[in-house]
């Protein structure tokens, strides 16, 4: 009877201790697919892997790396974080950025394989890799300006009883000013004309976006160095901006307008019907002599839409302007002869 009793007890026994072995604390629980968080080996956090796993932690260098530049990293930019493990056997590890408190430093954000835990602070692998080596990449959003120093803190296993820690050190990048100057030419110009509107910046991080607009309102671009058909004087202002730095700067073109009347008689005369006008517009000359005359559309905020060039002969002639593709609103008709401007304003309806 006691040999049976303890046949029976003995298979009782060794399920027990397999139950305990799985649910008795982080001492006896290999986490394939990742430990819980606080296990880096950072200073904040105090311990490990081998909490877990047994034996003891020794260092190594460049298990984590980075393609933050050596000048340090700009305050909210993305960066590419790589941790790569040698060795034989199952691997897995944590990363986390953090100061010598333990205080998380930027944002972790998981890549493929890889899964956060405690909110953003910690990166793990989704499921241990055997092969020699395991790389894992995820990406990290650099903290604010002014935090300074930051260190990823990492824990990583090979096989059961073999832990490493490593650690990478990144500076932030000295911040430059940024320095704009915005440009005209030429700076004074007749109706009609155009100006060539540049900006230089320097400093930041040297990559650039701009946005102008004008005052009087109508004109807004994001090139570096749009082009410009102003009918009065305008102020045209541009915001650059390199990382979360920006900065702005403005120049003036003034226009010097020769007149709808005074059109330095007798050398062209102009008229314009229908005006109101739809679909076309007809241009009508009275020219004393032969001349190349030069015709475009430009709307009250500046911009140009036709441009065509006649060649004029004496007397009377006319020309049809098209104007299916301008919308409804008021435009000015400007027309070059040589040196002198004209301007006529119309209607399409």
């Amino acid at each position: 009877m006691k040999k049976h009793l303890l046949l029976f007890l003995i298979p009782v026994l060794i399920a027990g201790i397999a139950i305990l072995s799985s649910f008795g604390g982080d001492e006896n629980s290999d986490y394939p697919g990742g430990s819980p968080a606080g296990y880096t080996g950072s200073p904040g956090d105090g311990t490990d892997c081998q909490h877990c796993h047994g034996g003891t932690s020794t260092f190594i260098e460049g298990w984590i790396t980075s393609d933050i530049p050596p000048t340090g990293y700009a305050p909210g930019n993305l960066y590419n974080i790589t941790v790569t493990v040698t060795g034989s056997g199952d691997k897995g590890f944590q990363v986390s950025p953090q100061d010598p408190s333990g205080t998380q430093l930027g944002t972790l954000i998981a890549g493929s394989g890889t899964h956060l835990n405690g909110g953003t602070k910690y990166v793990n692998q989704n499921s241990k890799k055997t092969s020699n080596p395991a790389i894992w990449t995820f990406q990290w959003m650099a903290p604010g300006a002014g935090t300074g120093e930051v260190t990823f803190y990492g824990a990583f296993t090979v096989n059961k009883p073999v832990t490493k820690t490593s650690t990478l050190e990144v500076q932030e990048g000295t911040v430059i000013p940024l320095v704009v100057e915005a440009s005209a030419f030429p700076l004074e110009i007749c109706t009609g004309d155009s100006s060539h509107l540049d900006v230089e910046a320097s400093g930041g991080t040297g990559s650039f976006t701009y946005v102008w607009t004008s005052d009087p309102p109508g004109f807004t671009s994001s090139l570096k160095d749009p082009w410009v058909y102003p009918i009065e004087h305008t102020t045209y202002s541009v915001e650059v901006t390199s990382g979360d730095i920006h900065e702005s700067d403005s120049v003036t073109v003034t226009v010097y307008c020769l007149g709808t009347d005074d059109i330095q008689a007798g050398q062209l005369t102009l008229s314009l019907y229908p005006n109101p006008a739809v679909r076309t517009l007809t241009v009508g000359f009275e020219a004393i002599e032969q001349s190349g005359i030069e015709l475009s559309v430009v709307s009250l905020t500046g911009n140009r839409y036709l441009l065509k060039n006649i060649r004029l002969q004496p007397g009377s002639s006319s020309h049809q302007l098209d104007l299916d593709n301008l919308v409804p609103g008021t435009y000015l008709l400007h027309v070059r002869d040589g040196e002198k401007i004209y301007t006529r304003k119309f209607v399409k309806e």
